[in-house]
């Protein structure tokens, strides 16, 4: 028990105080390592980098990467309400897709993701935003590709649309825009997208995110002002 009350102490809180509705999240627990070690009982390397005390703008990328350390957290703290609103939290935060068509002059703010569920109707619309414009022709969209425009729409500004330059392509439009014999546009397996002129994150930024968190095939094209990403296997390059 002395233990723990020192543990809250050296975190800013308050000494054996299951906290309910936090406001903050605490910082990262970077000093007194040696003891903070000792108190946690295995090394700090392998310790979340923050304590979570606070459900409000928890989105489900965070949540993700740091579920089963929090919760271990939440569990030797005895801060068991937060774990239990933890968990909720997972269930039911949303993903959604906010772009622009630089083509059609379209915009799509839709949330394709919801109580653990896709929405196949919004689906659908997504695919048709998503469409050869050239032919009018429709394809589903990879999901995988979608997921990865979520996790980039996370690390832009706040109520700009990423724009869509292409996605899927029927083999005309394919031959049209001089694009890969086998192009995983062909397939709806592929995006290429930008970041619209009132956004002022890098495309280099943003190539550098999906680096590490994206599974499938990345383009990087400064010159053109693009980023391409695809289902297919893991892989890079720069055009």
């Amino acid at each position: 028990m002395e233990k723990r009350r020192k543990f809250l102490k050296l975190l800013g809180l308050a000494s054996g105080t299951a906290i309910v509705a936090p406001t903050k999240i605490i910082a990262s627990i970077s000093e007194n390592d040696k003891e903070l070690s000792e108190l946690l009982g295995h090394n700090l390397d392998i310790a979340p980098k923050k304590i979570i005390t606070t459900m409000r703008e928890f989105n489900n990328d965070k949540l993700s990467h740091a579920s089963k350390a929090e919760q271990e957290y939440a569990k030797r703290l005895s801060f068991k309400s937060n774990f239990q609103i933890l968990k909720r939290v997972s269930h039911k935060t949303d993903k959604k897709i906010f772009m622009y068509n630089a083509h059609t002059g379209e915009t799509i703010d839709l949330v394709y993701w919801s109580q653990g569920e896709y929405i196949h109707e919004n689906l659908r619309k997504i695919n048709y935003f998503m469409r050869d414009f050239r032919e009018d022709k429709i394809k589903k969209i990879n999901l995988k590709t979608l997921e990865a425009i979520h996790q980039v729409s996370q690390h832009t500004k706040k109520g700009v649309p990423l724009v869509l330059n292409s996605a899927y392509r029927t083999k005309r439009t394919n031959r049209r825009v001089g694009g890969a014999k086998h192009s995983q546009h062909l397939k709806g397996n592929a995006i290429d997208f930008t970041t619209d002129r009132k956004d002022h994150t890098s495309l280099y930024a943003l190539k550098r995110f999906l680096i590490h968190n994206h599974r499938g095939g990345l383009g990087y094209y400064p010159r053109k002002n693009f980023i391409h990403i695809d289902a297919g296997e893991k892989r890079s390059w720069r055009g």
